[in-house]
């Protein structure tokens, strides 16, 4: 439901001050797209919102500006009331979930744990070291002992202190099924919010170990981790090191190989060649879009806490759209619409997204490379195609949305500037012709920027991450 304009907002937007009206049109805007039922009172309603927005010849800015707020509070409710079926429908019932404390699944996922990635490391194994060297490079022994085992020792710890209320590990409604899981705060104060999809019957125990690792790593008392390159495409391959040590895709990686059997992952030679940009592949494009969306999905849900609590800043939002830095309710519900459309791309780009590159100049017919997708690791090559004849072209079907890259915009710039190409055209591509909060730019810049306008942790080692891959990805 859109908040209706208390007295405050409304003398904002009689004084065109502080982006209040704007934020209303992008909420009603995409309201009026997503709504199914489009009856009279939904026709009446849009006629309505057109004459709102309209400034009638011979009036007067400050005139237009006082005439919606006098208007909007009436024409709120009134969609509100609209909009009240779909939401009531839309709402799940209340979830019984199982408990935490003493839960024999999370105890065995801990024992698995200790027993396929904690032992075998502490005792040396040689397919133990052989994971951890290739997911942390000259830093493994630094991520070996006693990283591994301090993050266990925090679950057991956590997992201890269960309460069902606030303490410990408790299932939270509210975080997105998407998530898996949420760790917040560190040390003996931290815990760990387990989302709708954590339950055996539809989380394996692979991916179920791997996400509390992962999260685990993120509550340690010295040195917790960020996530600044995900899982996504490989990205956390890409990190160097020092910076792989710090993120926690690394050590859930680490706990699939060991207990997964590194189903569908890459072996030592492989995340070298990715390192190196060896090749025709443009997989470190691929990589740092699914690095770059994912990390901006995760910080604008960040900001939605920071709103909802009033504990939002200015700065916290530079390089977003203008959006009301005052309002509690009003920016909360700007900032949900804007991470449902990163949740969006985010599927778009990790999941369904293939790149291929085009011909080489000169009439010749170029192989393109081999490619692994999410759900479907394995390589398959694609054929041959022609000349380009556009930088960019797309293909979508149910399954998929394959972009192929003409040979010189591949060969032109760094990952990070033709990854920066691709997203600002996807993002237009899955955003064309639909009303939507935010235009694809604007999603588009959100995400580029983001190692500008996160957490000041975080800003450092996003820029040491981006900039280790600034040399051009090798063509040949």
């Amino acid at each position: 439901m859109i908040p209706v304009p208390t007295p405050a907002l409304l003398k904002q937007i009689a004084a065109n001050e502080n982006n209040v009206y704007a934020s209303y049109r992008r909420l009603i805007d995409a309201a009026l797209a997503k709504q199914a039922t489009r009856g009279d009172s939904y026709q009446r309603l849009v006629v309505q919102w057109s004459k709102l927005n309209l400034i009638p010849p011979g009036e007067a800015k400050e005139g237009t500006a006082r005439r919606r707020a006098a208007e909007l509070p009436q024409f709120v409710t009134d969609l509100n009331q609209l909009l009240a079926p779909a939401a009531t429908q839309a709402q799940q019932p209340a979830e019984d979930f199982p408990p935490v404390a003493g839960s024999p699944w999370i105890i065995r996922l801990l024992k698995l744990v200790e027993e396929k990635v904690v032992r075998p490391i502490e005792t040396g194994s040689p397919r133990a070291m052989a994971s951890v060297r290739t997911c942390f490079g000259d830093e493994a022994a630094a991520a070996a002992a006693p990283r591994f085992r301090e993050i266990l020792q925090q679950l057991q710890a956590i997992h201890t202190r269960s309460d069902g209320k606030s303490k410990g590990m408790l299932y939270n409604p509210e975080l997105p099924r998407s998530m898996g899981a949420l760790g917040r705060g560190s040390g003996a104060a931290a815990r760990i919010d387990l989302s709708s999809e954590f339950r055996p019957h539809l989380m394996s125990d692979v991916k179920a170990a791997s996400t509390l690792v992962h999260e685990g790593s993120h509550t340690l008392a010295v040195e917790p981790t960020v996530d600044f390159a995900y899982r996504d495409a490989h990205a956390h391959y890409l990190l160097p090191p020092k910076l792989a040590l710090l993120n926690a895709g690394n050590y859930e990686q680490v706990v699939i190989d060991l207990i997964g059997g590194m189903p569908g992952q890459l072996n030592a030679g492989e995340v070298q060649a990715l390192r190196d940009g060896a090749g025709d592949s443009l997989a470190q494009v691929h990589a740092l879009m699914c690095s770059r969306v994912v990390r901006a999905w995760v910080r604008v849900y960040d900001l939605i806490g920071l709103a909802a609590n009033g504990r939002i800043t200015p700065q916290e939002l530079r390089g977003l759209p203008p959006m009301p830095s005052d309002s509690e309710p009003l920016l909360t519900a700007v900032l949900r619409e804007l991470f449902a459309q990163l949740e969006t791309l985010m599927s778009a780009v990790n999941t369904y997204l293939v790149l291929r590159l085009g011909a080489q100049p000169g009439g010749g017919l170029n192989r393109a490379p081999e490619q692994r997708t999410k759900d479907d690791p394995g390589a398959h090559p694609q054929p041959a195609t022609p000349d380009d004849t556009q930088p960019l072209t797309f293909e979508s079907t149910p399954t998929a949305t394959t972009i192929t890259v003409s040979f010189g915009w591949a060969s032109q710039g760094a990952p990070d500037a033709v990854a920066r190409n691709i997203l600002f055209e996807l993002t237009d591509h899955i955003w064309e012709g639909k009303q939507a909060a935010f235009s694809g730019s604007e999603v588009a810049h959100v995400v580029q920027s983001i190692q500008l306008t996160d957490r000041p942790a975080l800003r450092m080692m996003l820029e040491d991450y981006y900039a280790s891959l600034s040399r051009k990805t090798k063509i040949d």
